[in-house]
């Protein structure tokens, strides 16, 4: 799973920064400085992270061949772990200790000497036992200012990320809900309200639908589109609290895709892309707005349409991890979302026809781009649903009246479908 070849399971990063004209020179000696530097087998460091040639964690001698092609910057990160056994340890340890107390007559060693006797018996152990090496690809898109790591590790992206702001002088900005709504170039209305947004509420959803139900219908405006930008906050402290307090969006966003299909029965129209048919597969992993730790995971042929499903969503659980498919035959793009953090594993693109080479992989990349677009394109499109009132007047009550397994009132239908036609026309 990587750059060149399987399935695709990255983190995406936004590179911020001056990049410097003379960049292949500069950035060539910056790599060359923090290549990766084995573990000392008589050092105290555990744990040695740093370059190496992309799928070639043994080569430590770059050239500008090995670090550039085209517009990308090619890396492999790659780290290595002593990981000695506990039990050998322990084993070790115990076995040595009751030599030594034999061979000194006392009861028992003091708790400096035991911690003593376990570092050396590691060490010991580390003499015989070769560190595990694990390697991960980094593909820089210098033109895009997008970077891919193929790691998700929480703990790994923070070294790497120390690692390469070191290297070469420029900030990485990992994914989210938050970033790619900033690159949905959203009218500033919708940019005003995003930034006031609260999580969706199906208490207002089913309030709202016992009024449709009684025939009291309020106006609701369609989708608002516009070529306007938005602009990013400028305060890192803001970033940062806007990051976090609209992951919310990702999760509505697997929910949004979830039940357009089954309330709306159209495909989605994403502007010059076209229109795609788009839906959920595979086991669903849903968590609690209230408690994150209340989990739920449904599995089956078809676990969308399951009771536990229905009733997960109806007890405030939506959908944190799922499978996405997109289609426009004879195309499918496939890949799993991590909603809260905006993160792709098990991608899977349309194949690439040309065979093993250079010209491969840019194939491959251009695919991943296509991925990449297509996904932020969707993505924008659910933000012009979220943020318009058509969500609160029509999308809320038709998800409470799908929790409740009930007829939903053709007022509420008629105005997704007038909305989502709506939206598509502007596009």
């Amino acid at each position: 799973m990587g750059v060149r070849r399987g399935s695709l399971s990255f983190t995406r990063f936004r590179v911020t920064g001056i990049v410097p004209k003379d960049l292949r020179k500069r950035y060539l000696e910056a790599v060359q400085l923090r290549t990766f530097a084995p573990l000392d087998v008589n050092g105290e460091a555990t744990e040695a992270s740093g370059w190496c040639v992309l799928e070639r964690p043994f080569d430590l001698e770059f050239d500008a061949s090995k670090l550039f092609y085209d517009r990308f910057v090619l890396l492999g990160f790659r780290v290595d772990k002593w990981r000695v056994p506990g039990p050998l340890i322990k084993a070790h340890v115990e076995d040595e200790e009751q030599r030594l107390l034999g061979k000194s007559g006392r009861e028992r060693l003091g708790r400096a000497e035991r911690a003593d006797l376990k570092s050396k018996v590691t060490m010991r152990l580390r003499r015989k036992i070769m560190p595990t090496a694990k390697l991960f690809d980094v593909a820089w898109d210098l033109d895009g200012e997008t970077l891919l790591f193929f790691c998700h590790s929480a703990k790994l992206i923070l070294d790497f990320s120390a690692l390469f702001e070191t290297t070469f002088g420029l900030s990485l900005v990992e994914d989210s809900p938050y970033a790619a709504a900033m690159r949905a170039n959203l009218p500033s209305a919708l940019q005003k309200r995003l930034m006031q947004l609260d999580p969706m509420s199906l208490v207002d959803g089913h309030r709202r639908l016992a009024q449709a139900r009684k025939g009291s219908t309020a106006k609701v405006e369609a989708p608002v589109v516009s070529d306007t930008k938005t602009r990013t906050p400028t305060a890192p402290e803001d970033l940062l609290e806007r990051i976090e307090t609209t992951r919310f969006l990702g999760a509505e966003f697997l929910l949004w895709i979830w039940l357009y299909g089954a309330l709306v029965e159209e495909v989605v129209s994403l502007g010059k892309l076209g229109e795609w048919s788009v839906w959920l597969e595979g086991a669903l992993a849903l968590k609690s707005v209230f408690d994150p730790a209340e989990c739920v995971s449904v599995r089956g042929a078809a676990p969308g349409t399951s009771a536990e499903a229905r009733e997960a969503v109806k007890a405030y659980k939506f959908p944190t991890r799922a499978k996405v498919l997109l289609r426009q035959d004879p195309r499918d793009f496939r890949f799993v979302l991590n909603a809260d953090r905006f993160s792709i594993s098990s991608g899977d693109i349309p194949a690439v026809l040309t065979e093993e080479s250079d010209d491969a992989f840019l194939d491959r990349m251009h695919l991943v781009d296509e991925l990449l677009t297509l996904i932020d394109r969707l993505f924008a499109t659910f933000l012009h649903f979220r943020l318009a009132p058509v969500w609160a007047e029509a999308w809320e009550p038709a998800v409470a009246a799908w929790t409740e397994e009930s007829r939903t009132p053709a007022s509420i239908l008629q105005t997704l479908l007038k909305a989502a036609k709506s939206l598509g026309k502007k596009q």
